[in-house]
């Protein structure tokens, strides 16, 4: 897991928040607000962790944290990945196609079929590269209530598994736009 807001607010402005109860919260709303606006501007640090502050890696280096993010995505696929599942380079190099593929439309709705006609695997191979996508927590599935995650079942939506994912695959060049309130919904349910 990575870091939440509120840490990465306090790791980068040395501010430390006290907890509160969400019953003073509802009744005190604003004069909470108030004091975190005197203390520290959380627009302005909320942009730079959605790009930058959800994995603690970007304590050693700012401006090459998205580079390294995209080469430890890398390296799960070549390395993590063929220790836990049977898988073949070719396959793992498929696997960066899709990755390809999803991070250019987060949220990103499959169709399986054209899916794998595109990267050229079977059905089964197609729903086997998100499970193992998921597995190491780089795709986030969204399915259909009630009908669980079973195996062979393909997610409605697929998402990255927090926003600084898709800057660092998007070569730090991303536009969220209207998808950033889904994007961190989906990625605040998980953790």
């Amino acid at each position: 897991m990575g870091l939440s807001f509120t840490e990465f607010i306090e790791v980068t402005a040395q501010h430390r928040f006290e907890p509160v109860s969400f019953e003073d919260l509802l009744e005190h709303h604003v004069e909470y607000a108030r004091g975190i606006v005197g203390k520290v501007h959380p627009i302005e640090h909320f942009k730079k962790y959605i790009q930058y502050g959800y994995y603690p890696c970007f304590l050693e280096n700012v401006k090459s944290y998205l580079q390294k993010l995209a080469e430890t995505i890398s390296l799960a696929l070549v390395s993590d990945l063929p220790a836990v599942h049977p898988i073949s380079y070719g396959s793992i190099e498929k696997m960066r196609l899709l990755l390809h593929i999803i991070s250019e439309s987060v949220p990103f709705k499959p169709n399986v079929s054209k899916l794998s006609e595109h990267i050229d695997v079977t059905r089964h191979s197609l729903i086997n590269f998100f499970r193992y996508l998921e597995d190491l927590r780089i795709i986030q599935g969204l399915y259909p209530y009630g009908q669980g995650n079973t195996l062979m079942q393909k997610p409605e939506k697929i998402f990255l598994h927090h926003p600084n994912l898709f800057f660092a695959l998007s070569g730090g060049q991303a536009d969220m736009g209207e998808h950033l309130r889904e994007l961190l919904c989906q990625s605040d349910q998980r953790d």
